[in-house]
């Protein structure tokens, strides 16, 4: 078969070094280079991927392949099948089209495909807590993640676990589902199955949700930057043009002191790591930065970090995506931390 992976993030990067002696790929459909940016969180260049795995790449400029110029340059190469990994766009009908076996995605939640369509499954599964993960390979159709299901995986989250292993989990799960669908031919129409149940979407996070409300638990917050590190934006509090990105945070069981306030610095200490109070307890701040650097030494004891109020923010994210896609119900999950249930 004529395989082409279409893929432009680290993860998608991974899964395709992971399984290229078992997967003949003719082609790496990627975007062309270009500086990281929020709007492709993880973006890599996938060239010199396609070179070391000496099959041929093919840029494209837009990321919802929807320029003209992309649509003529992807004309011509009529796949059998079309693996998306790493592409959080909808694809086109008339790439879907061209694939004369189909097109295949990879998406999952909490709650299987059908219970969290939409975005950013896998941090809103690490924001709220979730102690395991179903993802599935499925045949792609017009649809948000709708089509049939090839196969699936579960595996589990721990609070330990950050986006970036949730993505080493996701994608080594899938490695193995594409492995036997391949062995077992299950790149099958035929044998596919239709998605039954339920449906509830996911909606779309933007890098201003990541405001952190230390009047959360220490656990709930660590949670909170967990999902939102790097690649991606990250947890902040932000004043007067300042701003305090943490991108690691974790518990630590010594007494909150009396009368510390949620936010508030309690130490910084000599090899770096702030400790904050939260609602609960006390948090460890072990990687962090202040914006500009200019004003590192500003975080001292006994100041208070601004906090955000994160029932407000769910409502706020909930909000959007009504007033976008009024016909998308979303996940209860999303519901319960907003209060509306």
């Amino acid at each position: 078969m004529r395989i082409f992976a279409l893929c432009t993030v680290q993860s998608g990067s991974d899964l395709l070094r992971l399984i290229h002696d078992r997967l003949p790929l003719s082609g790496i459909i990627g975007l062309t280079d270009r500086s990281a940016s929020d709007e492709v969180s993880g973006f890599v260049h996938m060239a010199p991927l396609a070179q070391s795995l000496d099959v041929p790449f093919i840029g494209v400029e837009d990321y919802s392949l929807n320029k003209e110029s992309d649509r003529q340059r992807l004309a011509g190469l009529m796949p059998d099948l079309l693996l998306v990994c790493g592409w959080q766009r909808l694809i086109p009908a008339w790439l879907i089209d061209q694939c004369r076996v189909g097109a295949v995605g990879i998406h999952g939640s909490p709650n299987g495909i059908s219970g969290g369509r939409g975005r950013s499954p896998q941090n809103w599964a690490i924001i709220l807590g979730a102690r395991r993960f179903s993802i599935s390979l499925f045949f792609i159709d017009p649809g948000i993640d709708s089509g049939a299901v090839i196969a699936s995986r579960d595996f589990p989250l721990g609070d330990d676990d950050t986006i970036v292993s949730s993505y080493v989990k996701a994608t080594m799960a899938t490695a193995d589902m594409i492995a036997q669908a391949l062995e077992e031919g299950l790149f099958d129409r035929g044998k596919a199955t239709p998605q039954m149940g339920e449906v509830y979407y996911l909606p779309r996070r933007l890098p201003e949700d990541g405001a952190i409300d230390w009047n959360r638990s220490a656990k709930e917050i660590a949670g909170f930057v967990a999902a939102l590190t790097r690649p991606y934006p990250g947890a902040f509090s932000a004043w007067e043009g300042a701003r305090l990105n943490v991108w690691k945070a974790r518990p630590i069981d010594v007494p909150r002191p009396e009368g510390a306030r949620p936010g508030q610095v309690l130490l910084v200490c000599a090899g770096g790591a702030a400790i904050v109070a939260t609602a609960d307890g006390v948090l460890m701040l072990e990687d962090w930065e202040l914006v500009p650097a200019t004003l590192a030494g500003f975080l001292q004891e006994g100041f208070v970090l601004p906090s955000a109020d994160f029932v407000s923010q769910m409502r706020q994210i909930i909000d959007r995506h009504r007033q976008r896609y009024p016909d998308l119900p979303l996940s209860p999950d999303i519901l319960d931390a907003a209060k509306l249930r």
